[in-house]
């Protein structure tokens, strides 16, 4: 998803308190059970607003939204 952050679900615990906890987030994977794992840890760190993307990025692809690979070179 254009302008996302991508964490992988085992790093979320250690960067989830890094993130703007006044901002909105939504959280998704490849067909949303990640996702709602996701969304519990940012729960539990103090994010008050937190979406799934149901049926996760297969959903949002069949939409036809826009992706873009992210850069894991950094």
């Amino acid at each position: 998803v254009p302008g996302a952050i991508h964490v992988e679900l085992g790093d979320l615990p250690s960067e989830a308190p890094k993130l703007d906890l006044s901002k909105p987030y939504a959280t998704f994977c490849a067909a949303g059970v990640r996702a709602s794992t996701a969304a519990s840890i940012l729960e539990r760190a103090g994010v008050s607003d937190v979406a799934v993307v149901a049926g996760g990025i297969s959903a949002w692809d069949a939409a036809g939204l826009p992706l873009e690979v992210p850069d894991r070179t950094e």
